[in-house]
């Protein structure tokens, strides 16, 4: 529960009073809605190549796991799974970094992670319409501090 943090957020993220932390996902999708079309053009050609990018890191299917016996009863190998959840940060201020949560929601979703969160103080327009691009349900207005505080809470 972050009932706590949400009491605070104001005088530490510079919310508005009654302003929610968190972001309506209606909020994101209208976001999206009234970005013009070149813009939503250039976050559709961006994603597609990070994503494109993040899946040549990733390992291949015969990649992902490997096991060796280096001596007799004596094992190594690999396992690849994906965190189940992580949060990211997007700077927010003067210039919108809507390349900053391509950058860090993609990779996530490439790898399986289950549950993206997103935190940005007073995020742009540009920013909320490329977290309804990439389908992000959690978005919160919040600097780092809180941010990281309120997601001791979230898992």
């Amino acid at each position: 529960m972050i009932a706590p943090y949400v009491a605070t957020p104001p005088r530490w993220d510079g919310l508005d009073k009654g302003e929610p932390l968190r972001v309506r996902e209606a909020l994101l999708q209208e976001a999206w809605e009234r970005t013009d079309a070149e813009l939503q053009n250039a976050i559709k050609q961006a994603a597609s190549n990070i994503r494109r990018y993040a899946e040549w890191q990733g390992p291949k299917d015969k990649e992902k796991e490997w096991l060796r016996e280096i001596q007799p009863g004596v094992f190594v190998g690999r396992l690849v799974r994906p965190l189940e959840s992580v949060g990211c940060y997007v700077p927010g201020g003067r210039y919108p970094l809507p390349s900053t949560l391509l950058m860090t929601v993609i990779p996530a979703q490439v790898a399986g992670v289950k549950q993206i969160r997103v935190a940005s103080p007073r995020p742009a327009q540009a920013t909320l319409a490329a977290a309804a691009f990439l389908g992000v349900r959690e978005f919160y207005r919040s600097r780092w501090s809180t941010g990281h505080r309120c997601s001791r809470l979230w898992n």
